[in-house]
């Protein structure tokens, strides 16, 4: 019995999957026996400090 081949149907599963946890995929890799690696782009760690909030005491909430 030969190797399990890849089909069409699971490579486009893989990329989809990649896709939808908002990878960028860049391209991918199936081995003689059936397995597929789907490589992505490296997003920059903790480059947005847009959503860090200023060290400074919490305000008091108004009655």
């Amino acid at each position: 019995m030969g190797a399990p081949a890849a089909s069409q149907a699971a490579i486009k599963r893989a990329l989809d999957a990649a896709q939808s946890c908002g990878l960028t995929v860049t391209g991918f890799t199936v081995s003689k026996d059936g397995t597929i690696q789907v490589e992505t782009a490296a997003a920059p760690v903790d480059s947005s400090r847009d959503n860090v909030q200023p060290l400074r005491p919490k305000q008091w909430a108004k009655r």
